[in-house]
């Protein structure tokens, strides 16, 4: 187990790989990774000898608002079985119950500011005014307070956590706050401020604090029960708006699949409080490695790749979170879709057919078509029949970042010449496919979808095969974020600046070297670059003949700083040549350089500059 402080090293975690293939485990789960890393990265690369080894390996997707590319690793390994996260049905609240007749529980939120309520206990509850005037010494000795914000004169002088610690200092082992002057009466308060605490400090909903101040005085509240609140349809059981998007920075299909992993009542270490509510794909990817194990139980032979194929064409495609009717999720953030254990369970016990390869993975189509090949498996004793046709997923055009554009324009998948197959008992059948990126989208748009196989007679797909592709040239996607200006926008980016962390417009600027000061010694590019992978990535200085005199910055590798699209960070020139040598007085700029990965060496778009206004030197 890891510890509770700090992440583990990379070399931790190697160790933990490298002794659970001397084991002989069964299945691995890794709650963990980076995002930005590549496929090439040394984590992911010993999931791969894991996975090689005969150990399914399943991965935490990774977390993030960021929008398409922020998938981590190592869950962007080849054979690692990379899980997004979905919603439940319901939000788990922790809460606690009243001895007053009623039965019904009480949510809470922790404050976040304080100890975690305890798990167990009963104490009195008695209403405190809301005053931050001290409290006879002992008065709430051995009780919880219960009080609304103050709403005096002076309230930034007596705030939620002063209340709070006025309730301690007369004794309190807890305190309950809730807010009248909330509209919704079912909205529980959060994050109150300020400063810490030394006893649990919940939030509840107005109409449960109204419950407590009808109760006797002397009410006894009980810690360690949970309620639940059912989430609405445009979430319930949909894919958890944090959980990262694929592919991975080198157009990967990723995630594979997606599991419960958004609001979950789960079992915590220690140092954790035993057990609370935790959102991510960290919640999410242990839910698959259980079915892994399900599956293993069932047939222990299974290779890591037959568990991955029967997780992926049993998989169940949801629809886009937030506008359930308009279609489904992209395959680049729910993958095959949700996990579905008993017809993956169906599946490896020989009760229904396979489909392999289990995804597909197109690549940028540059306009083109992509061909591809299914092999439909039929394991049992009678020949089966299938039609054979697609469903596509809401395209996602750029930017890659939270502000992902959802497009309604999709890919099409046909099959050669046929739309039925009929595969004999224990034989195979294999099928082209043929597939079109959609017309008129923006390049570098996502599409996706899946090629169905619904058997004879019924209604419903019983195989899927997801598949994922970009239309247009991967290339030709802006490797400057526009979101960055679009949401400041009096902002350029970049933009040649006077100073660190200066933000403004493109400026004309100097380098005076001739005064006392040290503010104007550098010249400052701020960039907000939002291409997923810059395979090389450098700040040149031109001098007034465009001849590269320096680079004071040049890095492999590089992956997005936008994030959610506000991400920018500062690159600076000291006014000295390469050689280290001062750079004579005159007439200077600087050029950005971007070298794509994946970038076609024959096609001068895989590199993109941009170049600033002039920067004078002056000596």
């Amino acid at each position: 187990m890891f510890g509770t402080k700090n992440a583990p090293t990379d070399a931790i975690v190697l160790a933990a790989l490298d002794r659970a293939a001397a084991d002989g485990v069964d299945v691995v789960n890794m709650s963990l990774g980076s995002t930005g890393d590549r496929s090439s990265s040394v984590l992911s690369l010993a999931v791969n000898h894991l996975v090689d080894s005969g150990v399914p390996t399943v991965v935490a997707n990774g977390n993030g608002y960021a929008g398409p590319f922020n998938a981590a690793a190592p869950a962007v390994a080849d054979g690692a079985i990379a899980v997004g996260s979905t919603y439940g049905s319901r939000y788990p609240f922790l809460a606690f119950t009243l001895d007053d007749g009623a039965t019904a529980p009480v949510p809470y939120l922790d404050s976040g500011r304080a100890p975690a309520a305890p798990v167990t206990g009963t104490h009195p509850v008695a209403v405190m005014k809301s005053s931050c005037a001290p409290l006879p010494a002992g008065s709430l000795d051995g009780k919880i307070a219960l009080f609304a914000p103050y709403t005096g004169a002076d309230v930034f002088n007596c705030r939620v956590m002063d209340l709070a610690r006025t309730a301690e200092a007369a004794g309190a082992v807890a305190a309950v706050h809730y807010d009248p002057s909330r509209t919704d009466p079912d909205a529980m308060p959060f994050s109150p401020c300020c400063d810490t605490i030394g006893i649990p400090v919940v939030g509840i909903r107005a109409r449960d604090a109204e419950r407590i101040k009808a109760a006797p005085a002397g009410t006894g509240l009980t810690w360690g029960a949970y309620a639940g609140a059912p989430l609405t349809a445009d979430a319930a059981g949909l894919m958890d708006a944090g959980s990262s998007w694929g592919p991975g920075n080198e157009l990967e299909f990723k995630p594979d699949v997606a599991a419960p992993g958004g609001y979950i009542l789960s079992a915590l270490p220690p140092a954790q409080d035993w057990y609370g509510v935790m959102s991510g794909t960290s919640m999410a990817s242990p839910h698959v490695a259980g079915v892994v194990a399900l599956l293993l139980q069932a047939r222990p032979d299974l290779t890591p790749a037959q568990v991955q194929t029967a997780l992926q064409n049993t998989a169940t495609p949801l629809a886009m979170t937030g506008d359930h009717e308009r279609g489904r999720q992209p395959v680049a953030q729910q993958g095959a879709g949700r996990v579905d254990a008993v017809a993956a369970l169906a599946s490896v016990s020989g009760d229904t057919v396979t489909a392999r390869p289990s995804e597909l993975a197109l690549g940028d189509l540059e306009g083109q078509q992509r061909t591809r090949r299914i092999t439909v498996h039929n394991p049992t004793s009678r020949p089966v029949t299938y039609r054979i046709g697609q469903s596509a997923a809401v395209s996602a055009a750029p930017p890659y970042t939270s502000r992902w554009q959802p497009t309604d324009a999709t890919g099409e998948a046909h099959v050669d010449g046929q739309d039925t197959i009929t595969v004999a008992a224990h034989g195979s059948r294999t099928v082209t496919v043929h597939i079109r990126q959609p017309h008129g989208v923006a390049e570098g748009t996502l599409f996706s979808g899946w090629v169905e196989f619904t058997r004879s007679g019924s209604a419903a797909p019983e195989v899927r095969v997801p598949y994922l592709g970009m239309a247009g040239d991967f290339d030709a996607v802006s490797a400057i974020n526009p979101t960055f200006t679009s949401i400041n926008t009096s902002l350029d980016n970049p933009a040649l600046r006077p100073g660190y962390f200066s933000f403004g417009k493109n400026v004309p600027t100097t380098i005076d070297l001739t005064d006392t000061s040290t503010a104007n010694d550098k010249a400052w590019v701020m960039l907000s670059h939002g291409f997923p992978l810059l395979e090389r990535m450098r700040l040149q200085v031109l001098d007034a003949r465009d001849e590269v005199i320096d680079t004071p910055y040049d890095a492999s590798w590089v992956t997005r700083n936008s994030g959610a699209g506000t991400g920018m960070a500062f690159y600076d020139w000291d006014a000295t040549r390469a050689d280290g040598t001062p750079a004579p007085a005159g007439t200077y700029r600087l050029r950005l350089v971007f070298d794509k990965a994946l970038g076609d060496p024959q096609k001068s778009p895989g590199t993109q500059t941009w170049t600033s206004p002039e920067v004078t030197l002056v000596r």
